[in-house]
């Protein structure tokens, strides 16, 4: 009796840790020209490719961004600013 309630508890704790597991990512990097000097204020676009989500950032003043809390998936990724070609 006390085996089949440990083996109980055990599986029950095994379902718990498996139905909290989450996975996410993120993208995070630095916006820079062709001479490699650092673009604050870019804007940085995420879009999901199997559902079309989008997410956006801008970088900061070292040109550094980030997108957190990501699905797992295919992303496509591109940046807008003034004065440059997207």
């Amino acid at each position: 009796m006390t085996r089949t309630i440990i083996g109980l508890i055990v599986l029950w704790l095994l379902a718990c840790g498996i139905a909290g597991a989450q996975f996410s990512g993120a993208v995070e990097g630095f916006v820079k020209d062709g001479t490699g000097a650092v673009i604050p204020g870019v804007s940085v676009l995420l879009t999901d490719e199997n559902l079309g989500l989008e997410r956006e950032a801008n970088s900061n003043e070292t040109g550094f961004f980030r997108i957190g809390e990501l699905p797992a998936g295919s992303y496509a990724v591109s940046v807008a600013s003034p004065g440059f070609v997207t």
